[in-house]
């Protein structure tokens, strides 16, 4: 269907985070565009409160009315709390567009684990196959 739309967050650790923008517009010079809601439904069709959120604006109250070529940005933002594929939200704009009542964005971004931090080789040692033994070893035989 050419009329699905995906935001795709790809690939955020868990603690960090990832955000896209929309600019809801008018362009009807006779009419102005009220939004009734914006929000983010998991395919269950309730609210879900993690990984996505709305951000940028308050969705509740949205200004009543956007008239030609006033807008709005609505942030939506990904901020996965476990690893795995989130693909089951979508971003849900209910306004009074003869053309498109209800629009759909499907959300989709992938949680990845926290990567551990590396540790630095404390400095002037050397590493053999042998360990620290080996360099306890070698500093023996020099001295």
């Amino acid at each position: 269907d050419p009329d699905i739309i995906v935001w795709d967050f790809g690939s955020v650790e868990i603690g960090d985070t990832s955000s896209s923008t929309v600019r809801i517009t008018s362009m009807d010079p006779f009419s102005p565009l009220m939004i009734f809601s914006v929000e983010i439904v998991d395919s269950f069709g309730g609210s879900p409160d993690d990984p996505f959120s709305i951000t940028g604006i308050d969705p509740h109250p949205i200004p009543p009315e956007i008239y030609e070529f006033e807008f709005v940005d609505v942030t939506v933002t990904f901020a996965p709390l476990l690893a795995g594929l989130f693909d089951d939200h979508k971003f849900v704009l209910h306004s009074n567009d003869h053309d498109d009542e209800y629009i759909d964005i499907f959300l989709k971004g992938i949680g990845l684990p926290k990567s551990q931090p590396q540790v630095p080789e404390p400095a002037g040692m050397l590493l053999f196959g042998t360990g620290i033994i080996g360099i306890a070893n070698i500093l023996r035989k020099k001295g």
